[in-house]
């Protein structure tokens, strides 16, 4: 290379770095070898975290800080597992002695605090029709202590008429005393009985233990508190769940699991089976896509082992750092071949024409590298700003994926310009093509003609882009936010099933909690506080979407009404403060479980606990929205009354109204940075400008598709705009590099168009193809999810192809430079 074409600026630097990695090869490879074995003792290391609530959750820390402090003051919701038991008549005696050996088993394994059934109830003696069974807990010592007494004898100076005889008239009541429906090992025929009695006597029972068409009954299994770690928590499931389906059940009886704790231990069997699949089969289809567009084993081999190497050292970056894999970034290492493999692919194809020209090995990989290695930053940048731009997200989850998706193509590019030119260099040579073979491949020949023909009537493309553009921006319009749980599974999936059973049958599995809290002690003691209270959630349980509420006044008017013999009322249990107090003082001495989890002993604070269907994390804000205002208006003459709002219901709804703003400001960053890039590296505004409607113009066309699949908008797939603008954006880089190549040569505008789309459009399509090809192996995810992120990716890199050889060119051809370089 003669001084007079030695490249400048970032040219020269690139081509000293090139000769650097050609001429000291084996010292490359072997440091490429030493950190990836270093990555890959970290992987063991690597966490999983199953959580689906941090996917919509906001970057609130007010709204965090609230949560932790309801958990000090009440225990969780969240940590219930259910085993349901079906069958086509659940009382009979075989199905009994099933779930009360399960039961009594359930109880002794690791981590459960309690477990509740229909034979382990606490009952009382004699029955009373209106006795609690809202939180049922173990037989109470039947003992009383001098506090016991002391309640006792308030409750009945409280209410004289409901006690004209004082103390005695408890004795007519019976002594309340509670004990299991099953007292022994075995369900006797006496027993079956009692348990019938039972329900029918307490109607509150169905759609708590047992559905109302008889053919379901629960058994609900409490885990300690202390389970925060998720593989504690899924040991502790892993645990009931043997127990569970271990045993031999009697004729036409099914059992299944269901509740948060199995949704979360379910996702991280789904996360590492996708692992297992995702990451072979995308490895498969980029081998596919090779072995169809080169015919040397060292352009087949190569890039598959780059991108093999960058996903280990990505998962072992991310093992290092402590990042756990979730529901979101579980794609990453698959997404980070995908992308990968095109600079590898642009590389190589590179240096297969350079050395067609120059039969010297060295002389065509420096330029090669000299050529590339701008242009692959260059891709590599704008892929990563795509990424990137998610950090303008208020969802955490999302934040980190676009960091460490970032991250990971950075590492991509670094392995592609470590690994791909140092192994060149030691390889067996391209092989030689003809001129003819060279000048009239039926892909560049396609590619040529598809260009040439738009070139002949470019006001009438940009004119048909236009048009279907703006229909299908009228479409996106109709795009819905919205976000539900089950999203996560297939209809099939086994957790879909039985946690439809649970909300059609039973109480769901979502929990909303309104936390009320004051600094005066004994502040809900009050009657015509609690009053209020009880107003808001009979007002929540007649709302769409919520399946049962639990009040504070509840277990106390109806521990009343067991003591009294009246008739249940909640007017009629707060008719005093004295009266109220003796009640709580009551159910902390005999149950207090009954009552903790709704008021605190101090009576600071009381918890109305709301059980949600899976609504969708839109209509579940909505619901919030609405209930907070109705407690504003209950309680606002109770000013030093404070409301939080928590659950995990409320947790996994709030940030979805920031979805949409997330995504126009990520989407909106990545348009400008990469715009910024492309004009600083090109050194023309106007190309760089003229690269940005073929990136844009596809994420309508995507949004369109999106509303007519009826696929909604949120968190696991707004992802998909920023991904891909940064995608979109790499062949148009190649294109429009080679057009300053062939202008820098003084060729006419469409003559440098022509030769451009020849250069550079084989290695777009097959860099295309490769995408398309590798991100369709994630349809084979067991996310649904994950599945529409494939569909959507396709549709959009699909878009994204078509408008770089078609709506590129025109654009060029129209609206270029003319003046010569």
């Amino acid at each position: 290379m003669t001084p007079e074409t030695l490249p400048r600026g970032p040219a020269r630097v690139f081509a000293r770095i090139g000769r650097l990695v050609i001429h000291y090869p084996r010292t490359v490879l072997l440091a490429v070898l030493l950190a990836s074995l270093g990555f890959a003792l970290a992987i063991p290391n690597l966490q999983i975290d199953p959580s689906p609530r941090a996917l919509l959750a906001s970057a609130d820390p007010e709204r965090e800080l609230a949560e932790v402090r309801s958990r000090a003051l009440f225990d969780s919701t969240d940590n219930i597992m259910i085993v349901l038991v079906e069958a086509p008549d659940v009382l009979r005696q075989d199905v009994l002695t099933l779930v009360h050996g399960l039961s009594n088993d359930l109880a002794s394994a690791p981590a459960v605090k309690r477990v509740d059934s229909l034979t382990t109830i606490p009952w009382p003696k004699p029955a009373s029709d209106e006795l609690s069974l809202d939180d049922l807990g173990d037989t109470p010592d039947p003992g009383a202590s001098s506090d016991m007494l002391g309640a006792v004898a308030d409750l009945v100076a409280s209410a004289p008429d409901a006690f004209p005889d004082g103390l005695a008239s408890l004795a007519s009541q019976g002594s309340g005393e509670l004990a299991p429906l099953v007292s022994g090992a075995d369900v006797t025929e006496q027993d079956v009985q009692r348990v019938r009695e039972a329900v029918e006597r307490a109607p509150q029972l169905k759609g708590r233990l047992i559905s109302a068409d008889g053919r379901y009954l629960l058994v609900v299994v409490t885990f300690e508190d202390n389970l925060t770690k998720h593989k504690d928590l899924q040991a502790a499931v892993e645990g009931v769940s043997k127990r569970a389906l271990a045993r031999t059940l009697p004729d036409s009886v099914h059992v299944s699991l269901g509740g948060l704790p199995v949704v979360r231990t379910r996702l991280v069997d789904q996360i590492r089976k996708d692992q297992r699949i995702l990451i072979p089969c995308t490895l498969l289809a980029c081998l596919l896509v090779l072995v169809l567009s080169f015919r040397w084993v060292p352009a087949v081999a190569l890039p598959l082992l780059t991108v093999a190497i960058t996903a280990l050292w990505l998962l072992g970056g991310m093992a290092v750092w402590g990042e756990p894999l979730n529901v979101l970034n579980n794609i990453l290492p698959a997404l980070v071949i995908i992308i990968g493999l095109n600079e590898s692919v642009h590389f190589i194809g590179r240096y297969a024409e350079e050395y067609q020209r120059d039969s010297d090995r060295k002389q065509a990989l420096v330029r090669t590298f000299r050529a590339m290695g701008p242009a692959c930053l260059m891709t590599t940048l704008t892929s990563a700003i795509g990424m990137a731009a998610l950090l303008v997200s208020r969802t955490e989850m999302l934040q980190r994926f676009g960091l460490v998706g970032a991250c990971g193509l950075l590492l991509a590019y670094v392995v592609t310009i470590l690994l791909v030119p140092a192994a060149l260099s030691l390889l067996s040579l391209p092989p030689r093509q003809t001129q003819r073979r060279q000048d009239r491949g039926t892909l560049a020949a396609i590619i040529a003609r598809v260009c040439t023909t738009a070139l002949r009537s470019p006001w009438w493309v940009l004119a048909g882009t236009l048009l279907i553009s703006a229909g299908a921006g009228y479409a996106s319009t109709k795009v819905v936010v919205d976000s539900a749980l089950l999203d996560q599974f297939p209809k099939t999936d086994p957790v879909y099933v039985s946690t439809q059973v649970l909300e059609k049958k039973f109480e769901g599995v979502r929990p909303l909690e309104l936390v009320l809290t004051s600094p005066k002690a004994g502040r809900f003691l009050e009657p015509a506080l609690l009053a209020k209270v009880s107003s808001i959630a009979k007002w929540a349980a007649a709302q769409r979407g919520v399946l049962r509420v639990y009040a504070p006044a509840e277990p106390l008017s109806q521990v009343w009404s067991a003591l009294s013999g009246r008739k249940l009322d909640t007017n009629d249990a707060l008719r005093s403060s004295t009266q109220v107090d003796a009640l709580v003082r009551i159910l902390y001495e005999r149950q207090p479980r009954l009552l903790s989890p709704l008021m605190t002993r101090d009576a600071k604070s009381v918890r109305v606990r709301i059980r949600l269907a899976d609504i969708g994390s839109k209509a579940t804000g909505q619901f919030v929205e609405r209930l907070e205002k109705k407690v504003a208006s209950a309680l606002g003459a109770y000013k030093d009354v404070k409301l939080e709002v928590g659950g995990d219901a409320q947790v996994s709804s709030r940030g979805l109204e920031a979805v949409v703003t997330d995504l126009s400001g990520s989407v909106t960053v990545a348009a400008l940075l990469i715009f910024a890039l492309l004009a600083t590296l090109l050194g023309d505004p106007r190309l760089a400008a003229l690269a940005v409607p073929p990136n844009l113009v596809p994420q309508v066309w995507t949004m369109a598709w999106m509303a007519m699949r009826g696929i909604p908008l949120n968190a696991s797939t707004a992802i998909i705009f920023s991904l891909s603008i940064g995608l979109a954006v790499d062949g148009g880089i190649h294109l429009l590099s080679r057009f300053q190549e062939e202008r820098a040569r003084g060729m006419l505008v469409s003559l440098s168009i022509i030769r451009a789309v020849r250069g550079a459009g084989r290695s777009i399509v097959v860099s295309s193809l490769a995408l398309i090809l590798g991100f369709s192996t994630m349809f084979l995810s067991n996310f649904v999810p994950v599945q529409r992120f494939a569909e959507l990716v396709v549709v959009s890199m699909t878009g994204c192809l078509v408008a770089t050889l078609v709506l590129q060119p025109v654009l060029l051809h129209l609206f270029a430079a003319r003046k010569r370089a």
